[in-house]
């Protein structure tokens, strides 16, 4: 079973540790979301913009 972090340790640890949020246009899209459902802040983007910021950053989580 895996166990994933509640939403709201994300923002705390958001706030403590700089951390940038990214979401996938393409799960949007598919979820109905738009970009204002998200936290300010919040990245939307592919693939591509995902390994682009994983490349220089030192630690990467996803859900």
């Amino acid at each position: 079973m895996t166990i994933y972090p509640r939403s709201q340790d994300c923002l705390q640890w958001r706030k403590r540790w700089e951390l940038k949020f990214l979401v996938f246009q393409m799960t949007m899209d598919v979820m109905g979301l738009k970009k204002q459902d998200f936290v300010e802040g919040t990245k939307v983007g592919a693939a591509v913009t995902f390994l682009e910021s994983a490349k220089d950053a030192d630690v990467t989580f996803a859900f």
